[in-house]
């Protein structure tokens, strides 16, 4: 689910059980509004197995952006599933399906922990698996335009469905 506005991308990748995840998110979410950059945060899970997996899949179930961004903010907090979720009809195949693609991506980085930044500047495709504020920082102030210099298969590589 994506953020923002602009015209610069950056993707992290998050377990909705990372205890970084949740204590960056907001950061993460001001840093992209105040740099006017988009932020697409993709799910994955191995911090609390069977939970995470349920948060994600349940995440990646919804179709329409908004929906998930309100799912989003209501599945990072730090509390098991069962305990913010009571319709067990809420996940599919697809979101199913959405996971292991993101799983994939996710274990094919460099390095691979939560939260993990990738985003284009101009020295080249930065990845970054970081929870210090500064470099968060950094990270949104030196992206740069990468919708037009993008090759389709990067993006691919990097985005959730």
């Amino acid at each position: 689910m994506t953020f923002g506005e602009g015209n610069k991308n950056v993707y992290v990748f998050v377990d909705l059980n990372c205890p970084a995840c949740q204590h960056e998110f907001n950061f993460i979410l001001k840093s992209a509004k105040s740099h006017q950059t988009k932020v697409t945060f993709i799910p994955v899970a191995f911090v609390k197995p069977k939970d995470s997996v349920d948060k994600a899949v349940a995440l990646l179930s919804v179709i329409e952006n908004k929906e998930r961004q309100a799912l989003l903010h209501r599945l990072i907090q730090n509390q098991p599933f069962s305990a913010l979720i009571t319709d067990s009809h809420t996940s599919n195949r697809e979101g199913a399906l959405a996971l292991k693609a993101n799983m994939t991506a996710f274990f094919e980085q460099p390095n691979p922990v939560t939260p993990y930044i990738v985003t284009l500047t101009e020295r080249g495709y930065q990845r970054i698996g970081t929870t210090n504020r500064d470099t968060i920082e950094k990270i949104f102030v030196h992206s740069i335009p990468s919708a037009s210099s993008m090759k389709q298969s990067e993006a691919r590589d990097i985005q959730q469905r």
